[in-house]
């Protein structure tokens, strides 16, 4: 068996915690497998499954969820182009056992709709053509969801990637995932490599995640992101916490960031520019977070109102393993929920 990252052990812990604290996790019903000893040619039953992800979602409908065998590595990038319906959606996940492995990238095609990615570990080889991808799991489309699943960078070095891209999608769900180590600065000073960005984006939820480590913004609502809500994330050690961004034509719109908590910031806690001199973000808010052990400011720039906002320890009782909190500590109410 493959040695576990501390971030999949986390990950291992917090969907063991989810389900002691929900019950027994819903038995999932397989329409189809794949396993990496299978055949793309062959039928997808469990007994018979296909080789690759990507056949996989190929052959998944409306209501019908694809399985992945429990810890096994698939080295391939994936395209999803699967559509749902609502109330039936496409689901690919692993049923159990250690999560599945991605290993070069996931995007979600603006064509797809009311797909969920569920209980998988995605990063980046490093390989060509997905190497020169903008982000390990890019999401567009309509009403598809990440949730409780692992991104990370691969370990790539000096290289601007972000985790979690969300690109000209609408309805997108971030849920309840680790995502970490985007990538790694060693030679280059100038790599921006965030933990989850809305480039162009409406109404996304972002929620219960936590992000870590990586040298970048632990969310990036930048440039165009409409009326999305970011709350209970735990944003530690990224470059900075949340930004509020424009660029010359577009400009952050509605945005509420909102009971999020941000520590061990070596920049910026929460901050808001438009570095290209044209208008600030509009309607934004941030009110409600706890932050910790910001080295720059904690809250400031513009294009967004801000309340509320406490520096406060949050008395993490393992960090940075589990970044579960003690009972005593003020931002309980703000950790990411089971």
């Amino acid at each position: 068996m493959r040695a576990l990252t501390a971030a999949t052990a986390a990950l291992v812990l917090l969907l063991c915690a989810s389900s002691a604290a929900t019950g027994a996790r819903t038995a999932v019903t397989c329409g189809a497998w794949a396993a990496p000893t299978g055949n793309d040619a062959g039928s997808g039953s469990k007994s018979d499954p296909f080789k690759t992800v990507a056949r996989l979602q190929s052959v998944l409908g409306p209501g019908t969820t694809g399985c992945l065998q429990a810890g096994a590595v698939f080295p391939e990038h994936v395209v999803i182009t699967a559509q749902g319906l609502t109330g039936k959606p496409v689901g690919i996940t692993t049923p159990s056992g250690l999560p599945a492995t991605i290993g070069d990238g996931v995007e979600f095609a603006q064509s797809s709709h009311y797909v969920i990615l569920s209980r998988v570990i995605v990063t980046m080889s490093g390989l060509e053509p997905a190497n020169s991808l903008p982000a390990v799991v890019t999401i567009g489309g309509f009403q598809n969801k990440l949730v409780h699943s692992e991104v990370n960078g691969g370990g790539v070095i000096d290289k601007s990637r972000e985790c979690v891209r969300i690109d000209h999608g609408n309805l997108i769900v971030v849920d309840g995932n680790r995502v970490h180590d985007c990538g790694v600065q060693k030679g280059n000073r100038v790599i921006y490599a965030p933990g989850i960005r809305v480039v162009t984006g409406s109404n996304a939820m972002i929620a219960n995640n936590v992000v870590t480590s990586t040298p970048g913004d632990g969310i990036s609502l930048y440039p165009n992101a409409k009326d999305a809500i970011v709350t209970h994330n735990i944003l530690d050690g990224a470059t900075n916490g949340v930004f509020f961004g424009g660029d010359a034509k577009f400009v952050p719109t509605g945005n509420k960031v909102i009971g999020n908590i941000i520590s061990f910031i070596p920049g910026k806690g929460i901050y808001g520019a438009n570095y290209y001199g044209t208008t600030d973000g509009v309607r934004n808010v941030a009110t409600g977070n706890c932050l910790w052990k910001i080295t720059g400011f904690p809250v400031g720039g513009r294009g967004f109102v801000e309340s509320k906002n406490r520096i406060v320890d949050p008395r993490y009782v393992n960090r940075p393993t589990t970044y579960a909190l003690r009972l005593s500590s003020p931002c309980r109410a703000y950790r990411p929920r089971p």
